[in-house]
């Protein structure tokens, strides 16, 4: 992992702590950043649930298996898609931020 986050900037109102940044990119198609770090799944899969929840943020999931899930959270115009994946001992988020049409 590297030493300090890639520049960029993070997406979404809420970021795992101990997890860094590896991926950045943003243009006229949406944005995208990805972490990644030695953290359990299911204590990052929760923490987004509960702190997006609590900031008011609706939740669907895309997609779920055991070792990872897809999820979309929406709040008025702001919609995010995370995907939260088990590399043990690692854990990544990929979260995209599409513009709406």
């Amino acid at each position: 992992l590297p030493a300090r986050d890639v520049s960029g900037e993070d997406l979404g109102p809420v970021r795992y702590q101990g997890l860094a940044r590896i991926a950045w990119r943003s243009d006229q198609n949406g944005s995208s950043v990805s972490y990644e770090g030695r953290a359990d799944y299911f204590d990052v899969l929760s923490y987004y649930q509960r702190e997006f929840s609590a900031l008011g943020f609706t939740q669907s999931v895309i997609s779920a298996t055991p070792k990872q899930e897809t999820l979309r959270f929406s709040n008025g115009d702001e919609v995010l898609t995370l995907k939260i994946e088990a590399k043990p001992p690692l854990v990544s988020v990929d979260i995209l931020s599409v513009p709406r049409s």
